[in-house]
């Protein structure tokens, strides 16, 4: 019966590697701003979850078990490198995220669009420090509440203020976007909603 365990485990884990691997990749890339240290952390990752598999607990999210390990390895990294978490939102996440794709590419709208991804990506950059890793997992990768407490190992209450707190500090920093998209689709321009999330 344990050997049947491990097996489906060690299945889990591999089906999470495999359908997980881009997404890891892109946390570590935002967190560490490095594609280089990302490609190290991701692979310092799956080699520490792997030597641990033993410690995961059937039943509990394995992809936000993964992402812990991700997250605590990119954390060391940060520690020992002495400086600032960065959360790029590149071409790469707007590929992943086909809400933000620009339909009608003519060159006028492209270089507003990425006028607006840079205002974003600078907005989530100045973010304090605690909030960009709640942001990267439910916001960006889509994480449920459940599965980032998890994965950054904080109370779900926790996540749900960094995250409240986090929207409210986007919403103003980009209040004259968002005034612009509510004017532009006929509607009242108070308090907009932050639109990152579904």
């Amino acid at each position: 019966m344990v050997f049947k365990q491990s097996d489906a485990i060690r299945s889990e884990f591999d089906h999470v590697l495999e359908t997980q691997l881009d997404a890891l990749y892109r946390t570590a890339f935002r967190m560490l701003s490095s594609r280089e240290d990302a490609e190290d952390a991701v692979q310092d990752t799956c080699g520490k979850a792997l030597r641990s598999l033993d410690t995961f607990k059937p039943g509990s999210s394995m992809a936000a078990w993964v992402f812990r390990i991700l997250s605590n390895t990119c954390i060391d990294k940060l520690r020992a490198r002495k400086r600032a978490v960065h959360i790029p939102i590149d071409s790469e996440a707007v590929a992943n995220r086909p809400e933000l794709r620009q339909t009608d590419a003519t060159p006028e709208n492209e270089t507003h669009r990425n006028a607006i991804m840079q205002r974003t990506k600078d907005a989530i950059d100045n973010l304090p420090d605690e909030m960009k890793p709640v942001v990267q997992l439910i916001i960006i990768e889509e994480f449920s509440y459940a599965d980032a407490a998890q994965a950054l190992e904080l109370p779900i209450g926790t996540i749900r203020s960094r995250l409240s707190r986090a929207r409210q500090r986007l919403c103003y920093a980009l209040a004259d976007i968002l005034d612009a998209s509510v004017a532009d689709a006929g509607h009242e321009q108070s308090s907009p909603p932050l639109r990152l999330v579904k």
